[in-house]
């Protein structure tokens, strides 16, 4: 594979939604860090590393950041 990805983050209004929804929808385990900041770690042992974070500075609904 070329460039995998190494990391992400996705940020949102509602932090518990985008958990809820990654959960259900990937099967990952979604483990609050600090204040609405969360990491995503997928099953799998070679899985990626991620942020799931709330956007309070910007007036949108979704960002991702993709490594």
């Amino acid at each position: 594979m070329g460039n995998p990805v190494i990391h992400f983050e996705i940020g949102g209004e509602d932090v518990e939604r985008l958990t809820d929804f990654y959960n259900s929808v990937f099967e990952w385990e979604i483990t609050p860090l600090a204040d609405q900041l969360y990491i995503a770690d997928p099953v799998s042992e070679e899985g990626i590393q991620g942020h799931l974070f709330q956007v309070t500075q910007w007036k949108i609904n979704l960002l991702f950041n993709i490594y």
